[in-house]
């Protein structure tokens, strides 16, 4: 199974992620019981990748994890040589990817900047990736990170993802507005128009409404919802189902796919306010912390002793961090998952992985990669 998975991306993707196993993973019915067994079958992932990969084909991010300081420690250690030319030669991974604490505790993050710079390990890297970081004040912290990074590596891209558009739509939510208070610096999400009644409304989607939950919503227009003055999508363009149609919903798929189209608009535009907004110093909207962050990452790289201006910060640092931190963190990300509610049940495969044998390739076309042996 290894080598179809390495083939498929090799094929299909200009940039993929080792197959690594996050340290949460003890959290879940995987057979996984330890950190250290989670970071031995990454490392044996990339192993296998690291021998069988074609250079170029698909350039890899090297995942790191990590549940507080020591574990962070020795899951980079035991992993960075996979990124080091000097090791792997042209089959090196090219790019980073931030999981763990490594992309929501800040303490740790600017840590392993000055690590990973003072190995050597930003130098001919494509790529710096944070996964499931997206709110506001992240955009601004990760950008005053990226604008050092690039005075090292003027190649290197700084990038986080989301699955909020997404996942908040299955829930009947849409992004109504943005707000820039130091107080509520977020989007902000609120149940959408939703109702089998509106089959016959054509009115702008975007007109306000009181919802199910006996608040009024007036959702900013985008380009998705309001193209031009002129032109708009209907609440009937929306809300397509009447009371004839079976379900418990008055959204078809293709519903779906435009409140989510919006909430992707919405969030990129907060994005791009938020760093506007933070590169003004705009202490009435951004919340002061997130300023102050932008001035203690500049003063971190250009320190001659930047772990001692890391720790001079820690409280600010550990302040501006999920988790809330005083020193390690205080809940799993199996926890978070379950708190936002937008994941009920994840159920994991039940049984302890076997570490696959290797079989050495023959040449063969991309499809039957794929056919069972």
């Amino acid at each position: 199974m290894h080598i179809k998975i390495l083939k498929w991306l090799e094929h299909t993707a200009d940039w993929s992620m080792i197959l690594d196993v996050p340290s949460f993973s003890i959290h879940f019915d995987t057979g996984l019981k330890t950190f250290k067994e989670c970071l031995e079958y990454t490392c044996h992932n990339n192993d296998f990748f690291m021998e069988w990969r074609t250079p170029g084909a698909t350039k890899f991010l090297n995942v790191l994890q990590g549940n507080d300081l020591k574990t962070a420690d020795q899951w980079y250690d035991a992993v960075k040589g996979y990124s080091d030319p000097k090791v792997h030669g042209e089959k090196a991974f090219e790019g980073w990817a931030m999981g763990g604490e490594n992309m929501r505790w800040w303490y740790l993050i600017l840590y392993r900047m000055i690590k990973m710079r003072d190995d050597g390990l930003l130098e001919n890297k494509d790529w710096l990736h944070f996964l499931g970081t997206s709110h506001l004040q992240a955009a601004i912290q990760l950008t005053a990170i990226k604008r050092n990074l690039v005075k090292i590596n003027p190649e290197l891209e700084v990038s986080f993802d989301s699955a909020s558009a997404f996942m908040s739509v299955a829930k009947g939510l849409c992004y109504e507005h943005n707000s820039y208070t130091p107080k509520r610096f977020t989007f902000v999400m609120e149940a959408a128009k939703d109702d089998k009644t509106f089959v016959t409304d054509s009115r702008p989607f975007t007109t306000p409404f009181v919802n199910k939950e006996g608040k009024t919503v007036s959702m900013e227009k985008s380009i998705i919802m309001h193209p031009t003055e002129d032109t708009f999508l209907k609440t009937n363009d929306i809300c397509v189902r009447g009371t004839d149609f079976e379900s418990k919903t008055s959204w078809d798929s293709l519903s779906y796919v435009l409140i989510m189209a919006h909430n992707v608009y919405q969030h990129i535009t907060a994005v791009q306010e938020a760093n506007r907004l933070g590169d003004a110093r705009d202490f009435k909207k951004v919340p002061a912390n997130v300023i102050e962050f932008i001035d203690v990452t500049n003063e971190v790289f250009q320190s001659e002793k930047p772990m001692e201006v890391i720790e001079q910060h820690k409280g600010l640092l550990n302040e501006l961090s999920v988790a809330k931190f005083s020193g390690a963190p205080r809940r799993n990300m199996l926890e978070e998952f379950h708190e936002t509610g937008l994941v009920d049940h994840m159920p994991g495969p039940g049984k302890k992985l076997d570490k696959p044998a290797q079989k050495e390739l023959s040449s063969s076309t991309f499809g039957n990669l794929f056919e069972e042996a």
